[in-house]
């Protein structure tokens, strides 16, 4: 797996906010299996970027749902900000995922806030 230079302050730290180990996602619309991702290696640190590119039908929109804590891998490992998420079921990763969504919703509302109190300093 590709371990990411570190992208925070010095002293920060540099645990992966994504990573994937070997996840597969596979799918059984009849008596054969479709195997959608196979043995995807990823991780990306803080404050990098990623470009997901492909042609049709190569498994971007089945990597953005396990990104999204929307579907889940059939098999490999999903660790998001150090969390195992590939092991959640269905309501664990809804809530999971939920937990995201109002943290970082909170930090916009404060940020807002201050923002218009006039104490937020360039971040």
């Amino acid at each position: 797996m590709h371990k990411p230079h570190n992208t925070t302050e010095p002293g920060g730290d540099d645990t992966p906010i994504l990573a994937m180990e070997k996840l597969c996602k596979s799918y059984w619309p009849g008596a054969t299996e479709l195997k959608v991702l196979r043995d995807i290696d990823l991780s990306i640190g803080r404050g990098e970027y990623l470009a997901i590119m492909g042609p049709s039908g190569s498994g971007k929109s089945t990597l953005l749902n396990m990104i999204g804590c929307l579907d889940q891998p059939s098999n490999g490992r999903y660790l998001l900000g150090g969390d195992n998420v590939s092991t959640l079921d269905d309501d664990q990763l809804s809530r999971f995922a939920m937990k995201g969504v109002q943290k970082k919703t909170k930090v916009e509302t404060e940020n807002t806030e201050a923002h218009r109190e006039g104490n937020l300093v360039n971040q």
